[in-house]
């Protein structure tokens, strides 16, 4: 999507600031994915009232570059998992989320494993 409204930008010779156009863009696409996700979430009868909910819902469009296709599949097994199969992938989600944190890149940092982190 970035790549789309940044080239009809170009196009018509309108100046913009990159950086805040690509953060637009991902809160933009991260929305969309979200609204579907609650749609779906009241399909399968989930209810998303309680703080764990939506902190799944958080961790699931939180992974880089989710497609509203992929986080519906990933909600929809969640759902449908028995509670110990939740736990496990929920832990797996909060995990993967607080790795691409400021906080976990500032222990990596202060902890000398920077330099081996892929950004």
């Amino acid at each position: 999507m970035y790549q789309e409204v940044s080239q009809l930008l170009d196009d018509i010779g309108y100046a913009f600031d990159k950086h805040e156009l690509k953060i637009c863009t991902i809160r933009a696409q991260k929305n969309k994915v979200i609204k579907a996700m609650i749609v779906k979430a009241k399909e399968l009868k989930f209810d998303i009232s309680t703080n764990l909910a939506k902190s799944v819902l958080s961790a699931i469009v939180s992974q880089e570059e989710i497609t509203e296709y992929q986080a519906i599949d990933t909600l929809t097994k969640y759902v449908l998992f028995d509670s110990k199969e939740q736990k496990e992938m929920r832990e797996n989600l909060f995990l993967a989320a607080m790795r691409e944190s400021e906080e976990f890149h500032i222990v990596m940092l202060l902890n000398g494993e920077g330099a081996n982190r892929v950004v």
